[in-house]
């Protein structure tokens, strides 16, 4: 019993000496930022119309897809999202909702002006894109490499070496982190 008690003491502390035994390399990690301001090119808008009844419904429908064309807003770009019907009021009040999307060269604010209505029972911002987001990112990481690649330079420099070698690149929150070997 006590043999295997003394093994066992010694099988962990065996184990803990091999693991303590790392070989450390002289190495710098740097991490690189870079910043890209990004300005929408596409709007989606949440509209919700209202009405007493189902006709006064269907035409203050007919109104806000006459009021968006003319706003230079395609069909293709709105979308029905919901509809209500409050079985609870005296005359059963109906609202449907809608998404559309508009570009910024359409004109925004003669949209709000023309569905400043009162029908419209609520009209904001729903989402803020730019197509182009997926170069925009590309753009940003190649930047922030350079940017750690500099600073490696720098440091390295002040010390009297130069990088030699690229261990390690990887993305960690969208920095990027370069290791160079000493």
């Amino acid at each position: 019993m006590k043999l295997r008690h003394f093994l066992l003491i010694g099988i962990f502390t065996l184990g803990s000496f091999v693991n303590a035994q790392e070989v450390k390399k002289n190495a710098i990690e740097v991490t690189g930022i870079a910043e890209m301001e990004v300005e929408p090119d596409e709007i989606i808008f949440s509209i919700g119309i209202k009405a007493d009844n189902k006709n006064d419904l269907a035409d203050n429908e007919k109104k806000l897809f006459e009021t968006l064309k003319n706003a230079g807003v395609k069909n293709e770009d709105i979308k029905f999202k919901s509809m209500y019907q409050n079985i609870y009021a005296k005359n059963g009040k109906f609202t449907k909702s809608y998404q559309f999307k508009a570009s910024t060269k359409s004109n925004i604010s003669k949209i709000f002006e023309d569905l400043n209505q009162k029908w419209v029972s609520n009209l904001n911002v729903a989402e803020v894109k730019n197509t182009k987001i997926a170069d925009f990112k590309k753009t940003v990481k190649i930047n922030a490499l350079k940017a750690a690649k500099e600073k490696a330079d720098y440091l390295l420099e002040s010390m009297g070496k130069k990088p030699e070698l690229l261990l390690r690149s990887w993305k960690l929150k969208t920095t990027p982190a370069i290791w160079f070997f000493l």
